[in-house]
This record gives C-alpha cells, structure tokens and sequence, in this order.
C-alpha cells in the first residue's frame, strides 16, 4: 500500500453554536492539495518513546418502579466534572455523574451513533461525531454530506471537521446501492460509514484519527491536529483502511489495510500498518495471508502490542508484536480458539477451546486459563459462547450452557446462580452489573453483584439494552424502551431522566472528561 501524508489547513464550513448563542461567519469549505508520491517521507526507525508505568453483602433489595425526574440546570458548571454524552431524536444531551440534566446540544445530531464513545477525547471536553447523511442507507433524509464535527462540551461551540466523502465517491456510493453492486466504492463505503473503529483520539488529546473517503478512490487514514488545526492525510493506495489503532506514546496509528470486507465470512485483509499522525513517515509492520481480521487486543508495554487473526474456524495466530520491528512472537494456544480474553499485566489468557480442535490436541473441549510458561489449565468442560476480562474487578468472566463464571488469574472460579449476561465492573471494582432485554441476553433486567458472586439487588425488572457506569462508582446509567434512567449505587430508586433517548448498543453513549 502507497502511503501519502498531505497537511491541510481546516476551513470550517459554518461555526455552529450551540446553547442559543449566535453563528459566527461561514468560511470556506477545506480542500486538499494532492502531492506526488516523491514527497512522501518514510520513516524507517519509531521515535523515541518514553517508557510508561505500566462492599456490603446485605441481602437483595427489591426493585423500585422508575419516578420521572424534571431536567434542570445543574448547580454545578459545565466543566467541572464529568459528562455523560447522550443521544436522542434531537440533539445531543449530557448528564452529571449523579443524573442532573447539564446541557442540550440542538445542532449535535448524529449520523452514526455507535462512534459516539470513539469520538469523545481523553480531556478537554472535546466530543467528535458524525452528521448527514449515509450514502450506504437507501432512505436519505436530506441533512447534507457526511461529515465529521467537533463539539466542544465547556462552551458549546461546534464546527465541522472534514467531509468523510468526497462529492463524487458519494455519487458512486449511492449509485451502487441503489441497484446493489458490490463496486470498489461500495468497499470505501463500508469502510468509512458501516464500521467500526473509525474515529481514535490519541492518548495525549493532541490528534483525532478517522477514516474517510474524501480524496482518491478508497478510504484512507486521516489525521486532524487541535493545535494547528489541520488535516493531514496519512494513507494512499486502492486498498481500504480499518482498524485505528493508537500507540501508548501517541506518535503512531496502528491500522489494517484491506482489499475487500466479504460478506460475512470475513474481511481480506492483506497487511498492517503504522502511520505517524503528523505525516512524518509510516512503516509496513507485516503482511497477513488469511486472515479475516486483525484484532488489535492490547498493549502489553510501550512498545508491544497483542494481535489475533479472525478467520472462519476460530481465532488464529495470537501473538505479540513488536512496533519498532514488526517482530511477532507467539502467544497463547498454538491452535484456534472460540473465544478469548486476556490480563495484559500477566498476559494470561481465558481461551474457549470446541470439542474438535480439542481432540487433535489431546484436550477435552472447554475453558481454559492459559497463563505464559505454563501447559494451558482447563477451568470448566463444556460449551462456552463468550470471555471476557474486567481490569477493575481482576476477573475474567465467562458465560456458557451451564450460566456465568467468573475466573481469577490464579485459576479459582465463582458461579454467578441463574445469571446469564457477562457483567461489567465499576471503576473502583466494588461492583458488576449484568443485564438483559431477553432478545440476545438474559434474564430480563438490570442486576448489582459484588465480585465474589452475591446478589445485592435488582435495580429493574424491566428489560435493558444498555447499561454504565458513572466515573465515581456512585451511580449507573440505563436504557430501557427508549428511556434513559439513572440509579444511585448501591440502593437509590430509578429516575427517569430522558424519554426519548437513542442510545441502544455500545459505543452510543460515552463520558466526556474535564
């Protein structure tokens, strides 16, 4: 794949502002200035990175039948704390970690809702989301463009970033779905409007990365500078981007380059990638052969990142992989798995391993602890859907035929009795909640466990689609029907604080932080 890095400057094209203040003056939509290939610099060494340091057991209170509370103004300001961001029909809202109403973004409405949590910065308030319209939708509601905004939470200014097509892959797009050909637009498509991982703020705040469609006959990487305020386009080629992926160090974008997202089956994807945010070099740091997809775990250290291939019969080639080099070194089963979860500290791994792969390898299919040094150590027999690991709490959780488990490093196991949703930990790792619409999960409800296994209540028995937690610990946040309730923790009521919210699926809703 061809790498370009091309700083443009941003002309916002209206300054909207939020809150009822006035617009300032439109200016000019941004342009972009193609370059020739000889001007691209390759960097062939990373820079210099610094290294980085690495509750009551009462019994089950009953549930509370939600009371509406009115929205009013906080008595706090605006950036003295956290936010939650939240969409509904109309604009975006936020809410302080105790369920005050604080803010009602009216311009803000959002396109692609699941990249809400994606877009919103380490710091500073600074909320990237997408508006318009979807040229992969065959319904269009006539809002304009899709483009990329930026709202700032502590002012409520708001402009837009960068177009995310360019006029005339648009028109391809939109061509291309009205009669359901699968062209190489309908592949940037995808790439920039039907995917996930497309927006990546780098841990530093300086740049937001995104992907988009705006210049050439693919999607590629982008990179847009707060304290320049400029664009710079990072990747080149016919192939299409995927995957943002930040260094801890926040000096390189770890991506995938792929030839075509299939149909279900798996992506093709041909290699991986790291660009530097500023358009000052990019190195290949492998070639994949078939692999489905590229999933970027975690970071293990500054400099070592773990990876697995997803292909058709499992998750494949789990490995560690050096950024300075592209080095790999195995990790974990040397087999494919169903399903996997790590520790980054320990690197130890809860894999699912079926009854097939499990007798041409002299197991028995199950759970297994797979810890570095050490013959994998089977935790429960049986079928097993899921894992995944709670860096709070410390535990590895697990759900399967027989309900949930949780697991510690160490190999002990507690059953969670008659629960049937993978939990999620507060931060300060007092608390899980598990939760279910009785659709994909159940039982039906939203449900407070300490970490050792114990009930300590159902919060509601109505059904929830999505739950989380306030940066304190103190409260979580729920959605049930299209309602957005909040429940002081461990034994608050339900109040109902938005009627009319659209935050359904993870990644639709996120904290802002001061």
């Amino acid at each position: 794949m061809m790498i370009k890095s091309i700083g443009m400057s941003v002309l916002v094209l209206i300054l909207l502002a939020a809150c009822g203040s006035a617009p300032a003056t439109p200016l000019a939509p941004p342009t972009i200035a193609p370059v020739s290939a000889q001007q691209i610099p390759t960097a062939t060494t990373p820079p210099t990175r610094v290294p980085t340091e690495t509750a009551s057991t009462s019994a089950p209170q009953p549930e509370a039948t939600p009371t509406a509370v009115v929205p009013a103004s906080a008595a706090k300001t605006v950036d003295d704390g956290p936010q939650l961001i939240v969409p509904n029909a109309n604009a975006l809202q936020s809410y302080s970690a105790d369920g005050q109403h604080l803010q009602t973004f009216n311009q803000a409405q959002l396109s692609l809702g699941r990249n809400l949590s994606d877009g919103i910065a380490p710091s500073g308030g600074q909320v990237a989301f997408i508006s318009g319209d979807n040229p992969m939708t065959p319904e269009r509601e006539g809002s304009g463009p899709l483009q990329l905004n930026l709202l700032d939470m502590r002012t409520g200014s708001q402009k837009p970033i960068a177009p995310l097509f360019s006029p005339e892959m648009e028109q391809a797009i939109t061509a291309a779905a009205a009669t359901f050909d699968r062209t190489a637009a309908t592949e940037a498509g995808i790439a920039v409007a039907e995917n996930s991982g497309t927006l990546a703020w780098s841990p530093d705040g300086r740049y937001l990365a995104f992907i988009a469609a705006s210049d050439g006959p693919s999607s590629d990487v982008y990179s847009y500078d707060r304290e320049s305020g400029t664009i710079n386009r990072l990747t080149d080629g016919p192939n299409q981007a995927a995957r943002l992926f930040w260094s801890p160090d926040s000096q390189w974008i770890v991506h995938e380059e792929v030839e075509s997202f299939g149909t279900g089956a798996g992506w093709n994807v041909k290699a991986v990638w790291a660009a530097a945010p500023d358009g000052s070099g990019n190195r290949k740091l492998y070639d994949t052969a078939t692999s489905g997809d590229e999933v970027f775990v975690e970071w293990v250290s500054p400099e070592t990142f773990l990876v697995y291939s997803w292909t058709a019969i499992g998750l494949q080639n789990i490995r560690l992989v050096n950024l300075a080099t592209g080095e790999a070194q195995r990790s974990g089963p040397e087999f494919p798995v169903q399903a996997y979860a790590v520790d980054p500290q320990s690197q130890t791994q809860l894999v699912v391993v079926d009854d097939t792969t499990a007798q041409q390898n002299g197991l028995t299919g199950g759970l297994y602890l797979d810890t570095p040094g050490a013959p994998p150590q089977q935790v429960a027999p049986g079928n097993w859907y899921n894992v995944r690991w709670l860096p709070h709490a410390q535990l590895f959780f697990a759900k399967g035929e027989s309900g949930v488990i949780s697991v510690a490093p160490g190999g002990t196991s507690a059953a969670y009795v008659g629960e049937g949703a993978l939990p999620i930990d507060s931060p300060d790792g007092a608390w899980l909640l598990a939760w279910g619409d009785g659709n994909f999960t159940s039982p039906i409800g939203l449900r407070l466990y300490t970490p050792d296994g114990e009930l300590k209540r159902g919060i509601t028995r109505d059904p929830v689609t999505l739950a989380t937690w306030s940066p304190d610990s103190t409260g979580v946040f729920y959605v049930s029907g299209g309602e957005l309730t909040y429940a002081a923790i461990p034994n608050g009521n339900p109040e109902l604080i938005d009627a009319n919210t659209m935050a359904t699926e993870t990644g639709s809703l996120g904290w802002a932080m001061p």
